[in-house]
């Protein structure tokens, strides 16, 4: 589909989020089946947004993956990095704020993807922002609390 997008993504304030619980089988049911994307999947759509960045000489472009599950990004050790695309990886939640706070937890033993371009500071886990969205927590400083050291 991010083929499609290339109109839009050509644009320099443009980027795109793929949200791999859409992703579900012929047989199965969007918002009753949680669905996947492989690394591979993931590769591809990447290259071909670092490819649109190189061709039109556009500043770096976000492209984030949403996930609340393990199994949502199928090898997700095996996402490479792209020239010029930052990918962070925002961990959603369903349920109750404990049940949200608990897999975001659980979900940052996974192996991040490799950012090669960023430095070591930038190559760790954000805050959990989906608790300060849904009021959970008063403010940014208690969501950056629960991200460990």
């Amino acid at each position: 589909e991010a083929n499609g997008l290339g109109r839009w993504l050509a644009e320099p304030d443009a980027g795109i989020a793929l949200d791999p619980e859409w992703q579900v089988g012929p047989d199965e049911v969007p918002g009753k089946t949680i669905g996947s994307v492989t690394a591979r999947e993931v590769d591809d759509v990447a290259a071909y947004v670092s490819g649109l960045v190189a061709e039109h000489d556009l500043p770096e472009k976000l492209f984030v993956i949403h996930q609340f599950t393990h199994s949502m990004i199928v090898r997700r050790e095996r996402v490479r990095s792209r020239p010029a695309l930052a990918l962070p990886i925002t961990i959603r939640g369903l349920g109750p704020t404990a049940d949200k706070i608990g897999k975001y937890r659980d979900l940052l033993h996974d192996p991040p993807p490799p950012h090669r371009h960023l430095s070591p500071a930038h190559d760790r886990p954000g805050p959990p922002s989906f608790l300060v969205e849904a009021g959970a927590l008063a403010d940014d400083r208690q969501a950056t609390a629960q991200v460990p050291p």
